[in-house]
């Protein structure tokens, strides 16, 4: 009786672990079709190399044109860097995991970077935007003795600042990863630390930004007005006139932010909340896909929207022609 039950009990064992190896292989081992992997592996690999180029060229733009040598342009182009980090890295990871999927040749160490550089991507890029986006608002809307506090040290602490922010936060999610597999990639991260982060560097910002935009155009359209009336500021109407188009062209970011990162926002809950459906791991790539081309637009809207960039885009492709014939 008793060799009985131990034999019973180690053959519901063995039956046990094979289910639970089973069930794991249906929930992981999702099958991704060639189609479906030639197309975002190109999606990826043209986005990262797009994405760089772009951000790069802007950085260019702004060191050499001393019209460009503005404080605003300081948190401009910290956003540009954050985005050449971001997509050097990010898209070719994943490009990585798309095309030797299910396997994992880089280990637990690539675990850790992927998932750290999404953390950053997460944090970075928004508390940028927000950062540009006030510094709008006080320029336009905010009183004469608080412009006087923006100086270009204050816009370099600003800066520092948001980096460091994001090094911690980055920091405070690797020490509290779960261990990472050495042939699989797992998402590690823990949950409620991720949601906080999702939350409070995206869902908050979305909500947010579209009012503070909405007070801005409101006091600098009665800004312009009242200068109209005053036919001896034309200085400071022309100088007006060019903060309403920044802050019409962080608007058109903020759009492009709500474009790309809504559905992102949506899926990384689903994914979050271990939907074992093969769709939701697809539909990931995708996203993490749409956050890179989030790194290409923004320096084509500032590109489209200065005038200044413009004329350095134009003379950079005149002189590369004339040097290639």
């Amino acid at each position: 009786m008793i060799i009985h039950n131990f034999y019973r009990t180690i053959r519901n064992s063995i039956t046990k672990v094979e289910m639970n190896q089973t069930e794991h292989q249906t929930e992981t081992n999702c099958i991704f079709e060639q189609s479906y992997k030639v197309t975002l592996l190109f999606l990826l690999s043209s986005t990262s190399v797009v994405a760089v180029i772009e951000n790069v060229f802007f950085c260019f733009a702004v060191y050499f044109n001393k019209k460009l040598h503005s404080k605003s342009n300081i948190l401009v182009v910290s956003l540009a860097v954050t985005d050449i980090i971001i997509a050097a890295i990010l898209p070719n990871l994943e490009f990585v995991y798309l095309y030797f999927y299910p396997l994992w040749p880089i280990g637990s160490l690539g675990t850790k970077t992927l998932n750290l550089i999404w953390i950053f991507s997460l944090v970075c890029p928004f508390v940028t935007v927000t950062a540009i986006t006030i510094e709008r608002y006080v320029m336009i809307a905010g009183k004469s003795r608080w412009k006087v506090f923006f100086t270009k040290r204050l816009y370099m602490v600003i800066v520092i600042f948001i980096w460091l922010y994001s090094f911690i936060c980055c920091l405070v999610a690797a020490v509290t990863m779960e261990p990472a597999h050495k042939n699989e990639y797992i998402w590690n991260v823990n949950p409620t630390l991720y949601y906080i982060l999702l939350g409070f560097h995206i869902i908050v910002p979305l909500l947010l930004l579209p009012g503070l935009y909405y007070k801005m155009k409101k006091a600098s359209q009665y800004s312009l007005k009242k200068l109209r009336e005053e036919t001896e500021n034309d200085v400071n109407l022309h100088r007006q006139r060019k903060e309403t188009k920044l802050a019409k062209t962080i608007f058109i970011i903020i759009g492009i932010m709500y474009l790309v990162w809504s559905p992102v926002v949506i899926i990384e809950i689903l994914y979050n909340l271990e939907f074992k459906v093969c769709i939701i791991s697809k539909v990931g790539v995708i996203s993490l896909w749409l956050t890179c081309i989030n790194g290409c637009l923004n320096p084509m809207v500032y590109s489209f929207r200065n005038p200044e960039v413009k004329r350095f885009t134009k003379n950079t492709i005149k002189h590369i022609v004339r040097y290639s014939q």
